[in-house]
């Protein structure tokens, strides 16, 4: 149960010069780099938690409204507007410094700092987009925390899925006759 509890708060590392942050910055964020960032896109959706079952989403703002919460990380462009402000800052200034100048990049450089080599904790991809589909990336966490298999993208901001398609039914494990290997079948034409 221990190893089930951990501390979730990102904490920079405000000695650390510069350089060594943007460093950090072109290795662990290098796939950002390479995108090419629709400028206007990231403004034309917002990630937002539905009203009727509160999963998130992402809409058109003209469809959703301005005044909703934007749940979306922007990732990609904050990478790169960071990145364009530390390469003009002197390198051995320290991010301390750094930030006091530049407020606006707090955030993201203290997540840079603290998730450093630990690689696979952010999608690469430009999940603000207007060629990005949802779908893809909520299929991956809705299958191994939910278990939602067989999804499709509707509308471009809901998925639709079954759940646990195959698992046994209460009947076939009480009678010893339930399959171990039920998980992902395959999917049944229509």
């Amino acid at each position: 149960m221990e190893g089930l509890v951990l501390d979730e708060e990102l904490t920079g590392r405000p000695e650390m010069p510069v350089a060594r942050l943007r460093e950090i910055l072109r290795n662990d964020y290098a796939w950002a780099f390479g995108l090419d960032l629709d400028i206007g896109s990231e403004k034309r959706y917002v990630w937002y938690k539905s009203v009727s079952a509160e999963e998130p989403r992402r809409g058109p703002v003209a469809e959703v409204g301005e005044n909703v919460v934007n749940l979306g990380l922007d990732l990609p462009r904050l990478v790169v507007s960071l990145d364009r402000d530390l390469a003009a800052a002197d390198p051995t200034l320290s991010t301390a410094r750094f930030l006091l100048a530049r407020p606006e990049h707090r955030a993201i450089a203290t997540r840079v700092q603290a998730l450093a080599g630990t690689g696979l904790h952010s999608p690469h991809a430009d999940i603000m987009s207007e060629h990005f589909t949802p779908a893809h990336i909520t299929r991956l966490l809705n299958v191994g925390i939910h278990g939602i298999d067989k999804t499709r993208d509707f509308l471009d901001r809901n998925l639709r899925g079954v759940l646990f398609h195959g698992a046994p039914v209460p009947e076939d494990i009480a009678a010893g006759s339930a399959d171990d290997l039920w998980f992902y079948p395959s999917e049944p034409s229509l």
